[in-house]
């Protein structure tokens, strides 16, 4: 992350670049939850026929330290720190209302699925119909995010894939969701 001041002493890229990476923590975050009325843009998605299949996906290849529990452990972490991902929409008196629940109140989201032992040329299939079947069991009045890691065994390196609706993300904040993921496994 850049301030404003690091900016403005070091106007240009070649300047910024010698900057030491630093990460912003927002220390002044405080847990949100409760219920709210829903944004005017999010009215589109619940006229649609099914407004529960709407997602994005993201899968990336798991390297360095990066075990099953890390990997769980860092995303509850995104979980708390970006609530908007333990949202679920209710209706209540023929309204819908985004509701956000305490982190310790969201439906299952994480899996592991062991594929030590599947042959080579079966993981992607596999993967792929444990994924579709993934972005099928969102429902927006329960649990609009999921993660799945794979377990592929010592001589090939896991997957993880974060699943998650887009009445929650979209495409700027998928980039900004896997940085924050990065982070939060290395702490």
């Amino acid at each position: 992350q850049i301030s404003i001041q690091q900016l403005f002493t070091n106007p240009t890229i070649a300047q910024l670049a010698r900057l030491p990476a630093t990460r912003i923590i927002d220390e002044d975050h405080e847990l949100v939850t409760g219920t709210f009325p829903i944004l005017p843009n999010n009215y589109w998605f619940f006229r649609r026929l099914d407004p529960n299949y709407w997602n994005a996906s993201m899968i990336a290849e798991v390297t360095g330290r990066y075990t099953a529990d890390v990997m769980q452990k860092g995303i509850a972490l995104l979980l708390e720190h970006h609530d908007a991902l333990r949202s679920r929409w209710l209706m209540q008196d023929g309204r819908w209302h985004q509701h956000i629940p305490h982190p310790d109140d969201v439906a299952p989201w994480w899996r592991v699925v062991d594929f030590t032992h599947t042959p080579d040329d079966r993981v992607p299939h596999e993967i792929e119909s444990l994924c579709s079947a993934a972005q099928m069991s969102l429902d927006i009045t329960r649990v609009l995010f999921r993660a799945i890691y794979f377990d592929l065994g010592e001589n090939r390196n896991p997957r993880i894939v974060l699943i998650v609706h887009h009445l929650l993300i979209d495409a700027f904040s998928q980039s900004i969701l896997m940085q924050d993921l990065d982070y939060a496994c290395a702490l």
